[in-house]
């Protein structure tokens, strides 16, 4: 940011330190940025949202390490071919399978490791 002809540096912490927590909305949420994988593949962690979309061939998908905090939500939006794909990895506190259409994983990045906080798919 400039003002009077001086450059300022803005920071989250300056961004946000007048906003009230915890945070309460009152209309609808909309999470953006988002990338597609058909195929098994490391899960990009540099997008919100991770569609799997018919996938072409059953594999096993890793995910890396995220940053302390970091949601991560994946969704198999298509499967016509009925495979079954894996999220497996010693980042994961346990693995997690999307074998139909429908399936999600919500994921929260804590002390290393990727937790399933919510969702759909199957867990071992």
């Amino acid at each position: 940011m400039v003002q009077s002809q001086v450059s300022k540096k803005v920071t989250v912490e300056t961004l946000f330190e007048d906003v009230s927590t915890p945070v309460k909305f009152t209309d609808t949420i909309a999470i953006g940025d988002n990338d597609t994988i058909s195929s098994a593949v490391s899960i990009p962690l540099t997008s919100n949202i991770t569609f799997i979309t018919n996938p072409n061939a059953s594999g096993t998908m890793s995910i890396g390490s995220g940053e302390e905090g970091q949601v991560k939500i994946i969704i198999m939006t298509a499967n016509v071919s009925a495979t079954t794909m894996v999220l497996s990895d010693s980042q994961l506190d346990v693995d997690i399978t999307f074998a139909s259409a429908g399936d999600t994983a919500t994921l929260l990045f804590h002390n290393t490791k990727w937790y399933m906080i919510g969702g759909t798919a199957s867990v071992s």
